[in-house]
């Protein structure tokens, strides 16, 4: 048997997404056995069966740093303390600024991790550069794609984006904020997941990512950009 506590069989296997949530808590992420992933196991009651194998130890910890970090607070606040400033963002001007900005902010938090996490201070400037820039394009976007698709969620969407459309400053700013966070960190610890699980301590510190990445990246962001100018119409 692993480390995990036999409670947690039943905590994990009840809870939607369950499995992802025992790999990332209990085994660091770990993606093996990555069959185990099939989309029926991510669901109750079949997700008992990937979540047991796993308390049986079936599924190996992996070994390579923690995927959340203190930083990834740091574009976070600095997006709060631009809506503090500004109040409202009423011009493609501001809107592009405050990209610029927390993409900015974004990066430093993954050019840290390559330093203080994976340990990368020998690779090449130009390596870490084509990583941290790609990779901050894509978590910016999950953060803006979870704001789209929660309003799909019935009920509770339905409520966050009469929040989020309700124009008072700061209130609704907020309110957006908050969730865009939450798909930040997501998109944050998916790709530290991704990274961590296929990718060799050369390839992930030269920043030696494929083309087909690149290229989602750029258009994901092209695609939140667009989301985002939308709502100011």
């Amino acid at each position: 048997m692993g480390s995990m506590e036999i409670w947690k069989i039943f905590f994990y296997s009840l809870m939607p997404m369950g499995q992802l949530l025992m790999r990332l808590f209990e085994f660091n992420g770990s993606l093996d056995k990555w069959y185990l992933l099939f989309p029926l196991l991510l669901i109750p009651p079949f997700s008992f069966i990937p979540v047991t194998l796993g308390y049986f130890g079936y599924i190996k910890k992996l070994d390579k740093g923690p995927l959340l970090d203190i930083y990834i607070l740091l574009p976070i606040v600095a997006r709060f303390i631009f809506i503090i400033m500004v109040s409202q963002i009423e011009s493609i001007g501001m809107l592009f600024l405050q990209i610029g900005i927390v993409l900015g902010f974004l990066f430093i938090t993954n050019m840290i991790r390559l330093y203080t996490t994976r340990k990368c201070e020998k690779s090449s400037f130009w390596g870490r550069t084509v990583k941290g820039t790609f990779d901050s394009m894509a978590q910016y976007s999950f953060g803006v794609m979870t704001v789209f698709l929660i309003q799909f969620i019935p009920f509770i969407g339905q409520i966050l984006g009469l929040l989020m459309n309700l124009g008072i400053p700061f209130f609704s700013q907020f309110i957006e904020s908050g969730i865009w966070a939450i798909g930040l960190t997501g998109g944050y610890i998916f790709m530290n997941m991704i990274d961590a699980n296929f990718e060799s301590d050369k390839d992930y510190c030269e920043g030696d990512i494929s083309l087909g990445r690149i290229i989602t990246s750029i258009i994901v962001m092209l695609l939140a950009i667009a989301y985002q100018f939308k709502t100011l119409l």
